[in-house]
């Protein structure tokens, strides 16, 4: 088989993986550079480019079932399974994090205070205003980019969405200590992903790890 013989199969074989890299990179560069005024424009321009537009995506153009793309709650015990181990797993990395660095000192500065002095508003934040935001980031990532290349390259998946996460960071200005929890959260849920094939117990997960943590972090610093 020649070069450009094998080129061109490569592109058709791999052809909705590579569209839906396009698509990936517009909804990320657009929701970073779409003018809003406001946390509602704000979190209307996130659920836009970070839900809809991926979900019509795969509807419309891919014409495929947003199961394939992770939306399923099947295989409870196995979802269980691999929720406890993660979830193990990412406090452990958080832990090391807090006893070797000192990026707990930049992290507490991104929870509000009313969080900090009340049991009550910290559950408030973590199950309202965060976990919105963490709804949306294990849709996109861990649903939709993770699932567009998980057909063709496996595993290797996981280092691909943590790459375009970062990536992201990185356009944002966001790439500093303050966003390690989510920098961990992004590899161990795509894993939990993997094993599941479900988002949803990656969220799962997730939500369980970021209240944890953040209550960790509220009580060393008292």
């Amino acid at each position: 088989m020649t070069r450009d013989r094998y080129m061109k199969n490569l592109l058709i074989n791999r052809k909705d993986a590579l569209f839906s890299t396009f698509v990936i990179l517009i909804c990320l560069t657009l929701s970073y550079f779409f003018p809003t005024d406001g946390n509602f424009q704000n979190f209307s321009r996130g659920a836009f480019f970070f839900l809809i537009i991926p979900a019509l995506y795969v509807k419309v153009i891919l014409k495929k079932n947003l199961r394939d793309f992770g939306l399923n709650f099947t295989g409870w015990r196995q979802g269980l399974f691999w929720i406890t181990a993660t979830l193990a797993a990412a406090l452990l990395t958080g832990y090391g994090l807090v006893q070797f660095t000192d990026f707990e000192h930049d992290y507490i500065s991104l929870l509000p205070v009313y969080a900090m002095t009340s049991f009550r508003w910290f559950l408030v934040y973590e199950l309202i205003f965060f976990n919105i935001l963490l709804i949306l980031l294990e849709i996109f990532f861990n649903g939709f980019v993770l699932f567009s290349f998980l057909k063709d390259f496996g595993y290797w998946s996981i280092l691909i969405v943590t790459t375009i996460f970062l990536g992201f960071l990185a356009l944002t200005n966001s790439l500093d200590w303050r966003m390690a929890p989510a920098m961990i959260l992004i590899p161990f849920g795509a894993w939990t992903a993997i094993q599941t094939r479900s988002f949803v117990y990656a969220y799962l997960m997730g939500i369980l790890f970021i209240i944890i943590f953040d209550a960790y972090v509220i009580y060393i610093f008292k």
